[in-house]
């Protein structure tokens, strides 16, 4: 009995056509190839339980002095620097107030939210501020209060905006029959009346008078609403005893007018970013509600594009900024766990001598110990050029002072694009990407100290995440190629380039993040597919093996192992996971379930493709060595394929079985069927089990010709 063996070419190829790609694996997920055979990819599992806010485009592990390990991480909304499992918000201040300017009400109709007038806040929908300093203005509210990070939920105008009660923790405490519970997983003594929210308000009698048991934790400015039970938009106005407090509103649920209760200083953080890319301005342009009513929107303003961060050390410190924005600097000297300060412009430092206040990137070059800021504004200009690239003195980042004849400090023009995109340290240069050229950064010394040379015109990068160093070589995403730099820049020959690029949403490929898992010689990118707005798909190059494979997945960031013993990735959600972490999936769930993973051959034929076949038995060729699991199985799925457009073996004959599932065990050695066809597909996918990894070799099957034309 003559046995056909079932090898494939590693890698796999989406160039061809299901039928002409014999000797091919044609689909995967979840699959990666060493030594040329197939294998499932490792797992990942989430070492925090926490979430951040925002979707991350910037990490960043480093190593302090006294050898405490810290990972940065810059999100759409904030900056946060994670430490001992903690995320710590050093998210930069974008105003403080100088006068007592602020003043709160709560609006009439029983809403949650309060109403801050502010002159010219500068303040976008889902910024976050805190206030201290306060003034009674009729009805106190006491210091617990203050101090405390309020979320924006609507910008009415330039000088009003609405903020919703204790946003970020919301509190859930009750009152019923007239008596009071704190919610003893949230609430604390003096919680309430502090600008928090009562409710589930059940019954209180003797309107507008409530009786409780107990008012010590009741204090005036104390808000309830929304409850069938008493009069909408009242609030605590006055504690008249231990069992009794007053409160504003009359019997027909409406209040006579709005009560101005709070008056107080403001600090506003950095405005949020974006989640998406977006381009133009009008209406539709970036986020619902983002900017004042009735205004169409602008990207002209930095906080209307995709938030990007970029941040690199000096020394144990950090400087930072993100994309078209402020330059920041975070000192480590003196920050503990829970207690980080906020990082500060760079402008405001010591000392700080004609300091850039915008760029597209800010980097430390390792060697020279200069400071680079690239599309950043000239010395003695606040207009950004976006082909600038400006550094500062040697060993410092405050002074950039280019007029200073005894300093380093200086600046050069990129001579072709529109704009930077992005720069990238390698061990001998810098690469600088414009929109349309790559250009080499190096050090040359005095007098010029930095000199910019063109490598290759007419390419093209997806976006400033898109690219990666690995060893002595820089590869890249383009926006319909794929490209390496090792001296010479080459486009990559790519068997899945079509699949890709035929299914990319265009309008979101700045969200293309790659990252480098160097164990395994693999570069990822991670991109939004062409009916997601969200990174969904990657494409992996194996640059060993010099072949591709594909998958699905939502990562928004990715930095390999080196301080931290795995790569480590972020998602859309909010969640950071360690990955090549065991077998298992921890994608949304706090246990671990099994991995999706299979892979799929194009089909193989006897012959010509001619003759029928007949399949009687399969031996199969399955390691399952790095598996935990003490029984682990592997699922094999033969499936018969008559024509190529068949390629699922749809039947024609319903007394004929066209495809076969066969469980394989760790001692599987023969396994019978019965299949008849003109070809054959494998696919080999992940049973149910937890602990599981496999890997395949090179499988037979047992066939005759079947005698059928």
């Amino acid at each position: 009995m003559p046995y056909l063996t079932l090898a494939f070419n590693p890698g796999i190829n989406k160039e061809q056509t299901f039928n002409s790609a014999q000797q091919s694996w044609f689909d995967c997920d979840k699959i990666r190839f060493r030594a040329g055979l197939p294998e499932k990819i490792g797992g990942w599992t989430k070492p925090y339980f926490t979430t951040f806010l925002g979707t991350c485009r910037g990490l960043h592990p480093w190593v302090a002095l006294d050898k405490e390990e810290f990972l940065a991480l810059g999100t759409s909304q904030k900056y946060y620097i994670l430490q001992t499992g903690a995320f710590n918000d050093i998210t930069p201040l974008r105003a403080t107030s100088t006068a007592k300017e602020i003043t709160f009400a709560k609006i009439a109709n029983g809403s949650p939210t309060l109403e801050v007038s502010h002159t010219a806040h500068g303040a976008l929908t889902g910024d976050f501020v805190t206030y201290f300093g306060h003034s009674t203005l009729g009805g106190a509210i006491t210091a617990e209060v203050l101090n405390q990070e309020y979320k924006i939920d609507t910008v009415i105008d330039d000088d009003t905006y609405r903020i919703r009660a204790r946003e970020v923790e919301p509190l859930n405490d009750i009152v019923v029959n007239g008596i009071y519970t704190p919610n003893t997983v949230n609430a604390t003594s003096g919680d309430i009346g502090n600008g928090y929210l009562l409710t589930n308000v059940s019954t209180v009698t003797g309107d507008p008078i409530a009786s409780v048991t107990d008012t010590t934790n009741i204090t005036e400015g104390a808000l309830i609403s929304d409850n069938a039970n008493i009069p909408a938009g009242a609030y605590v106005v006055s504690v008249d005893s231990a069992t009794t407090f007053t409160m504003s509103a009359n019997a027909t649920g409406t209040a006579a007018s709005v009560s101005t209760y709070f008056s107080g200083y403001g600090k506003y953080q950095l405005n949020v970013g974006l989640d998406d890319a977006t381009a133009g301005a009008g209406w539709g342009i970036g986020a619902w509600g983002r900017s004042a009513w009735s205004f169409p929107a602008t990207v002209s303003l930095i906080e209307d594009q995709m938030r990007i961060w970029f941040q690199d050390n000096f020394g144990e410190d950090l400087i930072l900024n993100y994309r078209d924005g402020t330059i920041y600097y975070w000192d480590r000297t003196g920050n503990n766990p829970g207690a980080f300060s906020r990082a500060v412009p760079l402008q405001d430092l010591v000392g700080a001598t004609e300091t850039p206040t915008i760029a597209k990137q800010v980097m430390v070059s390792d060697k020279e110990r200069h400071v680079l800021c690239f599309g950043s504004n000239p010395q003695g200009s606040a207009t950004q050029d976006p082909l600038l690239i400006r550094w500062s003195d040697s060993e410092s980042v405050t002074n950039w002072d280019i007029t200073n004849d005894t300093g380093e400090a200086g600046d050069l023009i990129i001579g072709s694009g529109s704009e930077i995109i992005r720069a990238i340290e390698t061990r001998q240069e810098i690469l600088v990407f414009t929109d349309t050229s790559l250009h080499s950064l190096k050090y040359n010394g005095p007098p010029f100290f930095w000199g910019v040379d063109a490598i290759s015109e007419n390419i093209s990068i997806a976006g400033p995440l898109a690219v990666v160093a690995v060893e002595d070589a820089v590869f890249w995403m383009g926006k319909n190629e794929f490209y390496v730099y090792g001296g010479t820049v080459q486009r990559i020959p790519c068997t899945v380039r079509d699949y890709v690029y035929s299914d990319i949403n265009n309008d979101q490929i700045e969200k293309v993040a790659a990252g480098v898992n160097a164990g395994f010689g693999e570069v990822w990118w991670f991109y939004p597919s062409a009916d997601s707005t969200t990174n969904d798909r990657y494409v992996i190059y194996n640059y060993v093996q010099q072949v591709w494979y594909i998958g699905t997945i939502d990562r928004t960031a990715w930095i390999d192992r080196g301080i931290y013993p795995n790569p480590i990735a972020t998602s859309a959600d909010g969640d950071v996971f360690f990955h090549e972490s065991g077998a298992d999936d921890q994608e949304s769930n706090t246990s671990l379930v099994p991995m999706d993973a299979y892979i799929e051959s194009a089909p193989i034929y006897l012959g010509e493709g001619d003759s029928f076949m007949l399949i009687q038995r399969i031996i199969p060729d399955v390691t399952f060595r790095e598996s935990a699991n003490p029984s682990p199985t592997i699922d094999f799925v033969l499936k018969m394929v008559d024509y190529p457009g068949n390629r699922f073996g749809q039947e024609t004959d319903q007394r004929v079985t066209r495809t076969a599932t066969i469980p394989v065990e760790k001692y599987t050695d023969l396994v019978n069927v019965r299949l008849r066809g003109r070809g054959v597909v494998l696919r080999a996918e992940s049973s149910d089990q937890l602990q599981t990894k496999w890997r395949i070799g090179t499988p037979k099957i047992d066939v005759r010709p079947d005698g059928r034309k």
